[in-house]
């Protein structure tokens, strides 16, 4: 399955134009709207991880909780966190970062686009061992005037130093998911599937 969280002032509704650009047959999807409404002028309604700074931490921990009890409910279901994908844009790169750095149990591939984490050093001290073995796929902007290159630049390097399986792509690109990443996307998916499969096969282990 692929979790998918949206950016501030989206919803649910706006990111599911991924199931068809990316192409993929062998997955669910789940999209889901943040907690707190967000409409932007004359727009669709949209929703909210959390508030604007120096506000973040309340909403992010209070959406954490509301993730965790969705993530329950798709395990009564039957979906394993190491079936799962979190898939994020923006604010919900950042909430799917945290959500997937904190976890006892490996969640299949975290992909983050456009996103930061809101206290770097915070959360990869208090980064649960196990995560470090997620997979993770990132991508940012060169011109993302909303979250500057800069700032990602930091949070790659310090990913990149603490996970086993980390991947980062810098693009020409603003705040946006563009189409060249459609194809990135889809052959992490399919690697990270190839992958899990290949450990699962008793002649591999």
């Amino acid at each position: 399955m692929i979790l998918a969280l949206h950016g501030r002032g989206d919803s649910a509704h706006g990111l599911s134009f991924l199931r068809h650009h990316l192409r993929i047959d062998n997955r669910d999807w789940l999209f889901l709207n943040a907690p707190d409404p967000w409409p932007l002028p004359y727009g669709a309604p949209g929703y909210s991880w959390y508030g604007l700074a120096p506000d973040h931490r309340p909403g992010i921990e209070r959406s954490l909780q509301k993730l965790n009890d969705a993530l329950a409910e798709l395990a009564s279901q039957g979906y394993a966190r190491n079936q799962i994908v979190l898939f994020g844009f923006s604010q919900g790169c950042l909430m799917s970062l945290e959500l997937g750095l904190r976890s006892p149990q490996p969640f299949e591939g975290i992909v983050g686009i456009s996103g930061v984490i809101y206290d770097q050093d915070k959360l990869l001290q208090e980064m649960h061992p196990n995560s470090r073995s997620t997979p993770v796929w990132m991508s940012h902007g060169y011109q993302d005037d909303v979250l500057p290159y800069e700032g990602y630049v930091k949070l790659r390097d310090k990913l990149s130093s603490k996970l086993l399986n980390y991947h980062s792509e810098s693009l020409s690109k603003s705040h946006t998911i563009i189409s060249v990443e459609f194809d990135l996307i889809a052959e992490f998916l399919l690697r990270i599937q190839r992958e899990k499969n290949f450990f699962k096969d008793p002649d591999h282990i």
